[in-house]
């Protein structure tokens, strides 16, 4: 746990009764807003349908043959996707045969679909999560009625050396594992010469890099396999590897080099690609054979489950994915004598790489990269200042797959385009800023791209003008099924996700009608409200006080009899139970936390209750009726009067617990309302007052002191509840045992009544340097817990509570009062 957090989890919050209100204020409006935004609304509704009506749709893909190089096991689930298990090897080929639906196919969806046996809970067999897809290939064939090719052959193209795991109509719910080498091997010598001829083509050819597939390819002249070719392909996510960022993009899987692929880190989160081919195929009653390899490196980055789906569609339009769009930052102005001048002075923000915490020196000026939050794209801004200058503009624009996008710009009046610090403009005009002067095709990389611009004015107003057009995002897989599944027989649950996906994330075309473009508008309104409002309520509850708890774990952690004491060598595990001389925990009770509370409170427990009296009749009369209140064992005192022990615990059991009865009775007592007066005979008798012959007297413990102190004088703020305070202390005194650089190396006094006049059970207290005042009065350090305080009297304590501070304010306060309030008296 880090002690210098506040909430260490578990927590539980405390809101004051006034935050409380505020938060369910907050929640009933947070409902209402949300219910707005999902209300029936027919402008909106009709361009949804429309939207949903241009989306291809797509048939998943039923394999009837599967096969992995690698020998793992591959599963057909439900859903028709396919989950790897058991061998696990450095690299991997999947090759899936389906039969192939009737109909001309122009484009193939591959989906990384997560699942919980998979490391992370992700997508891919690494240890990370991680997955590389270096190659993806298409091929159709004739069935295999028509075709004399064996079932092995046919589906071991790469070098296989087993056989393919086949799902016949029988079993069409689960391929079996690969069966051992040695029966594989037999099978592929007796059943198929023509895979051992080409073996031995293998071991004679010169070309140490050839694969056995190429051979096959090359040899094989009855192969009924047809390659078909993927010309484009686009993905949801590329992971941003290389010097240049473009090592883990889609296009790599479709370049037939296994040392590139599409590659995908460990989000935990579905993902797909889209690969389009160079014509239509299909082919009645044929087949599609899909191959996936993974030979980027030796650490087993294959998909670990994935899907495949196939799409009829005339035109599947460019893809691109979402981007990011950051604040802009400007600099300047840099001024000169002249524009012109201007435009062509190197200023230091061109010089180097862009960093938003830079400052400028220009003429005992500085200048520094200020954040403009108000500038909003598509409006033309003509706030920046100064003639004859330069001012520079910034932002990051980030991209999740690499994809090209337009960038559209306008100024006032000259201007330079960087982009990643290459110039892609530089125009030396005189104009006012007006939409769409510039246009400009970029190419966007995963990861971030740096924008940058410099903005020359020569005079008068000076201001800029941007916007940016860019492939709409690709939809996530299932969102494109719902639309594909007709309205009438979706789920109320598939309604609503396409339908707040629709509202959440598209943005309506100007060429709809104006009804719609203001329900639009009024929609986005709400969605704001909505945003501002759960962002206040998540400040409000960020800010409640909170208190640590204990929680139990889900699976409790093990216990074990360490061996002489080494936890590197634990022996026989051991559970959780009661000390056997007591009685035991009732049957049904689970051996926890709560378990343990319940038996501590049940009335045939020994202890409980007079272990609590014991200690209420401490803080009372000074000592407890066992003395020894911390030990009731064997090493312990007996108890002076045990009958009262026993009664008085009796009575706390029959009062249901209640704390404030049994202390009413202790203090209403003729024991403890008798004279502390001391006679010769009691002195003789009972000369430590164990019998209690007399009123008790003692020294009140450090807190109680100085509460009572402050009380007396009226300097008390009684509030309860809220955080610990720093009243005053000596200097220096947290120097010698605190952390360089720690929120507790130096003691900072807190200042005001609120503060420094609270009980002292609100002291902040640091346990290698406790409150001296505290210290001095006897009060433990709190490294370890005590149960029953030392009392001294010493010489200390007197100059203490002559001289402390706030000793000596109460004093002056309390004579105050006395002069105020004591009346002629």
């Amino acid at each position: 746990m880090d002690g210098n957090r506040k909430d260490s989890p578990p927590v539980v919050k405390l809101p004051t009764p006034e935050q409380e209100a505020e938060l369910a204020a907050f929640d009933a409006q947070i409902t209402e807003l949300d219910a707005q935004t999902k209300a029936p609304i027919p402008e909106l509704d009709a361009t949804q349908i429309a939207w949903e009506n241009r989306m291809p749709r797509w048939t998943t893909l039923k394999p009837t043959s599967l096969y992995s190089k690698g020998g793992a096991t591959l599963e057909v689930l439900e859903d028709n996707s396919i989950l790897a298990s058991g061998t696990n090897p450095e690299q991997e080929t999947y090759e899936v045969i389906v039969d192939l639906p009737p109909g001309k196919w122009s484009a193939v969806r591959l989906e990384g679909i997560k699942h919980e046996s998979l490391p992370k809970g992700g997508i891919g067999r690494s240890s990370n999560g991680n997955v590389v897809l270096t190659d993806f290939a298409l091929s159709i064939a004739p069935s295999a009625a028509e075709s004399d090719e064996s079932p092995v052959a046919e589906s071991s193209d790469t070098d296989a050396d087993t056989e393919p795991q086949t799902e016949t109509e029988d079993t069409d719910a689960e391929a079996g594992s690969t069966p051992d080498a040695d029966t594989d091997t037999n099978a592929q010598t007796e059943n198929t010469p023509a895979d051992a001829d080409i073996d031995a083509q293998a071991e004679d050819t010169s070309d140490a890099d050839a694969s056995l597939e190429n051979e096959t390819e090359n040899t094989d002249a009855a192969d009924p396999w047809t390659p078909v070719q993927i010309v484009q392909a686009w993905a949801d996510h590329e992971q941003v590897m290389g010097e240049d960022n473009l090592d883990g993009v889609i296009a790599n899987a479709i370049d037939d080099k296994p040392e590139t692929g599409w590659a995908l880190d460990r989000r935990n989160e579905n993902r797909q690609a889209i690969f389009l081919v160079a014509a239509p195929f299909g082919m009645e009653g044929g087949r599609l054979k899909i191959r996936l390899k993974h030979e980027f490196d030796l650490r087993q980055k294959q998909l670990g489950r994935f899907r495949l789906a196939l799409t009829d569609a005339t035109t599947v339009y460019p893809i691109g994915s979402k981007i990011g769009l950051g604040n802009w930052h400007a600099a300047g102005p840099f001024t000169a004598e002249h524009g012109n001048l201007a435009f062509y002075q190197i200023y230091e923000p061109e010089t180097k790489t862009v960093n938003t915490g830079d400052t400028f020196k220009v003429n005992d000026k500085t200048i520094k990269w200020e954040q403009q939050t108000h500038w909003v794209d598509e409006q033309v801004h003509n706030d920046i200042v100064g003639e004859n200058s330069a001012t520079y503009l910034f932002r990051n624009i980030s991209s999740v797959t690499q994809q090209k996008a337009l960038l559209y710009i306008g100024s006032n009046d000259a201007l330079k385009v960087w982009m990643n610090g290459t110039e892609l403009l530089a125009k030396n005009v005189q104009r006012d800023a007006a939409a769409d002067q510039e246009q400009m095709q970029v190419e966007l990389k995963p990861g971030n791209t740096t924008r940058h611009i410099k903005i020359v004015n020569y005079s008068g107003p000076s201001g800029f003008y941007f916007r940016m057009e860019s492939a709409p995002p690709m939809l996530p897989a299932n969102i494109v099924d719902i639309a594909g599944t007709p309205r009438g027989e979706r789920e109320t649950a598939q309604k609503d996700q396409i339908r707040d996906y629709y509202r959440a994330n598209i943005t309506l075309d100007k060429s709809v009608n104006e009804n719609a473009l203001r329900a639009f508008a009024d929609l986005k309104a709400v969605v704001a409200d909505l945003a501002e409002t759960r962002q206040k309520r998540n400040t409000l509850d960020g800010s409640l006080t909170t208190t640590l708890v204990m929680q139990e774990r889900t699976e409790p952690r093990g216990a074990y009899v360490l061996a002489r004491g080494e936890y590197q060598h634990p022996g026989e595990q051991v559970y959780p139970q009661t000390p056997a001389v007591l009685p035991a925990m009732l049957e049904d009770t689970t051996p926890d936390r709560l378990g343990f509370a319940k038996w501590l409170l049940s009335p045939e427990h020994p202890l409980t209750a007079r272990v609590a009296i014991n200690r209420f009749w401490q803080d009372i009369f000074g000592t407890g009726i066992v003395v020894t209140a911390e030990d009731f064992g064997t090493q312990g005192t007996p108890p002076v009067h045990p009958e009262l022990l026993d009664w008085l615990a009796t009575e706390f059991i029959a009062s249901g617990w209640d704390v404030q009865t049994m202390l009413k009775l202790m203090l209403t007592s003729a024991t403890y309302r008798q004279s502390a007066e001391v006679t010769p005979e009691k002195l003789e008798r009972d000369a430590d007052n164990a019998l209690l012959s007399r009123g008790t007297r003692y020294r009140l413990d450090a807190e109680t002191v100085r509460d009572n102190a402050l009380a007396l004088s009226g300097l008390l703020y009684a509030k309860i509840g809220g955080p610990s305070v720093k009243p005053p202390q000596p200097d220096g005194l947290w120097k010698a045992v605190g952390f360089t650089g720690s929120n507790t190396d130096t003691f900072v006094k807190d200042t005001g009544a609120d503060k420094v006049y609270r009980r002292s059970l609100y002291t902040f207290w640091k346990r290698t340097a406790p409150p001296p005042q505290m210290n001095i009065l006897d009060a433990p350090s709190r490294e370890a817990c005590t149960i029953r305080r030392e009392r001294t009297n010493t010489p200390m304590q007197a100059l203490m509570l002559m001289n402390d501070p706030q000793f000596f304010e109460a004093a002056r306060a309390f004579a105050e009062r006395t002069v105020k309030d004591g009346g002629e008296t």
